[in-house]
This record gives C-alpha cells, sequence and structure tokens, in this order.
C-alpha cells in the first residue's frame, strides 16, 4: 500500500515546493514593487519642492520689482506736486 501511495507523497512534495517558490517569489515582487512606489513618490515629492522653491523665489523678485515701481512711481509723483 505504501508503494502505491508513495507516487502521491512525491507529488505532493513536489508542488509544496512550487507553492513555497512562487509564495517566495510573490513576497520578493511585492517588496519590489514598495521600493519602486516609494521611489516614485521621493521623486514627486522632490519635484514638488524645487518647484515650490522656483514659485518662492519668483514671488520674492517681483515683489522686489513692484516695490521698486511703486518708488519710482511716488518719487514721480512726488515730483510732479512740488512743481
Amino acid at each position: 500500500m505504501e508503494l502505491h501511495l508513495e507516487k502521491f507523497s512525491e507529488e505532493m512534495n513536489r508542488q509544496s515546493k512550487i507553492a513555497h517558490k512562487l509564495d517566495r517569489k510573490d513576497v520578493e515582487n511585492g517588496a519590489l514593487q514598495k521600493q519602486e512606489m516609494r521611489r516614485i513618490q521621493i521623486n514627486k515629492l522632490q519635484r514638488n519642492a524645487g518647484f515650490m522653491e522656483e514659485w518662492t523665489q519668483k514671488g520674492i523678485d517681483d515683489w522686489k520689482n513692484n516695490i521698486d515701481k511703486k518708488r519710482e512711481r511716488e518719487a514721480g509723483q512726488l515730483e510732479f506736486d512740488l512743481t
């Protein structure tokens, strides 16, 4: 009887090894996918930070230009009022 059941035991062992191998591969793929998503998110955050830095610098430059224009306009108005 054991001889008859031996082929089933061998098949069970073979399938167990395959299942274990596939499980390990799924875990590895999950880790790689998680790592890739993390890399994408970090890249996105870096791009956003760079954009915000550029936007802030542009705002500061515009503000400085506006202050200079305001001073010129006020100086012109004062000159006009004095004449």
